[in-house]
């Protein structure tokens, strides 16, 4: 819902995905829930800056059928969460430059995976900066 100069963008799925043989599929979360909040400066000494926080939140997941005893077992990793940042400046409506800061709080956090191991983990605090041009 917008309200200048906040939006706010809320989202959440619930999955249930099963093969054939309704058995849970593996890797893919139960649920899923994320919250964007976007502010952007409109006037002053930081118009044309914006900062963007972002929550994602991930439910249980199964773990690969392999890694269990055999088919149709039901081991989960349970779910977790991240936050993310997002810095951006915005000159004009040609150039745009972005600072995204992913897993603010530097914690490990373990997810389901498509690979023979199972599981997979987001690490520790990541940078990446974009520059978009526009014509």
């Amino acid at each position: 819902f917008p309200i200048d100069p906040l939006n706010i963008i809320l989202s959440y799925g619930e999955l249930d995905v099963k093969d054939s043989d309704g058995i849970r599929d593996h890797a893919i979360p139960e649920d899923t829930f994320n919250l964007l909040a976007k502010y952007s400066f409109e006037d002053g000494p930081l118009n044309g800056f914006d900062v963007i926080w972002q929550w994602q939140q991930w439910g249980k997941s199964k773990l690969r059928d392999s890694f269990g005893v055999g088919r149709g077992v039901e081991n989960f990793l349970p779910g977790d969460g991240v936050e993310n940042l997002i810095f951006g400046y915005s000159p004009n409506e040609t150039w745009s430059y972005r600072l995204r800061i992913n897993n603010i709080y530097d914690d490990v956090q373990i997810l389901p995976s498509e690979f023979w191991t199972a599981i997979g983990a987001i690490y520790e605090r990541s940078f990446t900066f974009q520059v978009t041009y526009r014509h």
